[in-house]
């Protein structure tokens, strides 16, 4: 692909071959070979000649191994590109798999395996293969470690790494992107040059033969005892594999109404009860290859862990109300438009994002659709939805019960935390379908922020940002893209002052107030989300920040409503408590996360001229009242700076209007 305004080109190349080959014996090879394979090759015997060379030149590298694909890419400066692909094909014609670095890499796969043990993420990954079907190898370690990774009677390690080497490393499954401003015939002269000579073995493209759940793991209750403050429910089901119908996107058309914060739908109705913080969907047709996962979280209050039947309850109410009215055309008509909009005003990524997610793409997916098939909705099938529907059934649900608070008490193999599984009884369905009868919803209403309709795209003139304003309290900045002036544009407006950070309490209650408004306004920036509008409430330093991005023909109205609401804003005790609870849990679990994170916060923490202790900032949270924070919200609203900045397709009337208008809504400056 030639991209003309980046000096930097970026390589990938993925191999259709992943954790899923793992020999049962060797559990974790495809991982330790990831890493082998930089330890020198028949032309440059010495150990990461490759990752040197992209280092000394400011370049950038690195690998990964996934459940299906291994991955290895990197970016260097365009005039270097040549010399780095010699180096980099002959990893995959030739490597040496020096048996003396086998214990130092066995050991670089064994932090990554003990740095991720202790992460919920990771563990409940681990879990869903362990809890399903023994026979698929989702139910093995796929990272491996120091104990998985070793000589064993029948098994010599190196020999097992060599022969999977032999066996699965052919060119007709790999996929080679590079990203250049190269002209596309000269790319292509240097990937024949360097990626001719390696092996065509004629394989065919390995797959899983076995389902990854099979009905007697269906119809089970997972209670995990999370590591990290969580407390979340799961409804899990398991798919046939339907990435055939994706031009179609049957799962996408679900996922879009069970995501729906539109008022009356489920989602918007477990927060208003403050049973729930967020209710989400996500779906992987090729989860465990043969088959796939639709997936229903609930993020939960307080309250909403004492009435977590209620809560199961409601989502299979909700996916009954889908099923029964919701398999409408207009609702796809609409996903459809959004997504040809959004298509035709894609921006270009990063050279190696590029690289990377279009090399993973084109083991499924042939050229023509690398860049467009998320965006494809060719037409409505009706009987497609209807079978994704069938299987969203409490008989075929995996339900993931999470908090710290669970009983389970079966160690993790491999792994931090404990979990228990026990089976869904009739009584567990009855009871909830006996709750269900009393719950109604409502499906979303026509989205009122989309428009089919293109926008003027306006002439860049603005180069380098001009201040079209700077008096009475008020600055306001715009400027133009350089190389592409589209349809869409981004909006900062800050209210800035220096008393959020004068001392802990202020910050708390700036962080406190950010997240109340994401919270509160969770149904408005879902619906601009599905138009194809960013929204976004953060605190940043000494500023409160309302950022709006992507298609801005509805900016200023969005504004409109924003600070208009603002103007007149208020909490209730139950949307206090949601928000304080949610800022608490992040103070608690971050003091859990991996020691990388935990260091780059705790040495930001000594570049800050204010900078608090973790426990002077939980201390402070715990004492934090509803009526604190009303007044910390009247003190910004009396006592700050007005600063606006816009970038891309804005005039400047429109921005000076926004600011007027934002300006018009803030009571007097005191």
């Amino acid at each position: 692909m030639q991209d003309t305004s980046s000096d930097i080109s970026a390589v990938s190349l993925a191999l259709g071959v992943g954790s899923f080959q793992n020999p049962a014996n060797q559990q974790g090879l495809a991982h330790y070979l990831e890493h082998m394979l930089f330890l020198g090759t028949e032309k440059y015997p010495e150990p990461n000649t490759l990752q040197k060379f992209i280092d000394h030149n400011s370049g950038s590298w690195n690998a990964y191994t996934a459940a299906d694909h291994t991955n290895y890419f990197f970016s260097l400066p365009a005039e270097k590109l040549d010399e780095a692909l010699d180096m980099f094909s002959d990893y995959f014609k030739a490597p040496l798999f020096d048996l003396e670095y086998s214990d130092k890499e066995r050991n670089a796969v064994n932090s990554e395996w003990s740095m991720g043990r202790s992460q919920d993420g990771r563990i409940i990954h681990y879990l869903s293969g362990i809890t399903g079907n023994p026979q698929h190898p989702a139910s093995q370690l796929a990272v491996g470690n120091l104990e998985t990774l070793a000589d064993k009677e029948g098994s010599i390690l190196n020999e097992e790494l060599v022969s999977f080497f032999n066996r699965y490393y052919s060119s007709n499954i790999m996929k080679l992107v590079m990203v250049s401003k190269l002209p596309l015939d000269q790319q292509e002269a240097l990937a024949r040059k360097h990626f001719g000579g390696v092996e065509n073995k004629y394989i065919e493209k390995p797959s899983v033969k076995v389902p990854g759940v099979t009905a007697t793991e269906m119809g089970k209750k997972i209670h995990y005892k999370s590591v990290m403050d969580l407390k979340m429910l799961v409804l899990s089901f398991p798919i046939p594999n339907n990435l055939d119908q994706w031009k179609s996107k049957p799962n996408n058309y679900i996922v879009s109404l069970l995501a729906s914060e539109e008022p009356g739908t489920v989602a918007q109705q477990l927060r208003e009860k403050n049973l729930a913080k967020a209710v989400y969907a996500r779906v992987n047709p090729s989860a465990n290859d043969y088959d796939g996962n639709f997936e229903i979280y609930a993020e939960l209050t307080d309250e909403g862990m004492t009435k977590r039947d209620e809560i199961i309850a409601s989502l299979f109410a909700y996916v009954d109300l889908i099923r029964k009215h919701g398999v409408d055309e207009k609702y796809f008509l609409e996903q459809q438009a959004i997504n040809q909009k959004k298509f035709a005003n894609m921006e270009m990524q990063q050279p190696l994002q590029t690289a990377i997610g279009l090399s993973a793409t084109l083991l499924t997916f042939e050229p023509q659709w690398a860049i467009a098939h998320p965006y494809v909705y060719e037409k409505f099938d009706r009987k497609a939805v209807r079978n994704v529907l069938k299987q969203l059934e409490p008989e075929r649900a995996r339900i993931w019960y999470i908090s710290q608070t669970e009983s389970a008490t079966t160690p993790v193999p491999f792994h931090e935390g404990a979990y228990d599984v026990q089976a869904v009884e009739a009584a567990d369905i009855k009871r909830w379908k006996a709750l269900a009868a009393s719950i109604q919803y409502q499906l979303p209403a026509e989205n009122d922020l989309f428009s089919k309709s293109a926008v003027k795209v306006l002439p860049s003139t603005l180069e380098k940002p001009k201040l079209l304003k700077d008096t009475d309290g008020v600055e306001v900045w715009l400027t133009h893209s350089k190389q592409f002036q589209g349809q869409k544009g981004k909006i900062d407006i800050l209210l800035n002052t220096p008393m959020s950070s004068a001392n802990a309490k202020n910050q708390m209650l700036a962080k406190l107030f950010a997240s109340a408004m994401n919270s509160q306004q969770l149904s408005l920036v879902d619906r601009a989300g599905q138009a194809g509008i960013g929204i976004q409430f953060l605190f940043n330093k000494t500023d409160f920040v309302v950022s709006l991005s992507e298609f801005n023909a509805k900016h200023p109205l969005l504004v409109e409503r924003i600070f208009t609401e603002l103007a007149d804003w208020s909490i209730s005790d139950a949307e206090f408590a949601k928000a304080k609870d949610s800022l608490r849990q992040n103070l608690i679990n971050r003091e859990k996360s991996p020691p990388i994170r935990q260091l780059g916060d705790l040495l930001g923490r000594q570049l800050m001229e204010n900078s608090w202790s973790r426990e002077e900032e939980k201390t402070v949270v715990d004492g934090l009242t509803k009526q604190e924070l009303l007044d910390y919200k009247g003190r910004l609203f009396t006592h700050n700076r007005l600063r606006v900045f816009a970038y891309g397709n804005y005039d400047e009337s429109t921005v000076l209007k926004i600011a007027a208008d934002v300006e018009g809504r803030l009571p007097v400056k005191a």
